[in-house]
């Protein structure tokens, strides 16, 4: 199993909208990011 620190780790170290951004195109609403459903474009 994968130890919880290493985990931890790597959440802090990922940005979630830089790895989406890559396939979908993101709009940044106030705090948060909107994007399109992939599924449904």
């Amino acid at each position: 199993m994968i130890k919880q620190d290493k985990i931890v780790e790597v959440r802090d170290r990922a940005s979630i909208v830089e790895i989406i951004s890559d396939v979908l195109t993101l709009k940044k609403t106030g705090r948060n990011y909107m994007g399109l459903c992939p599924f449904h474009t």
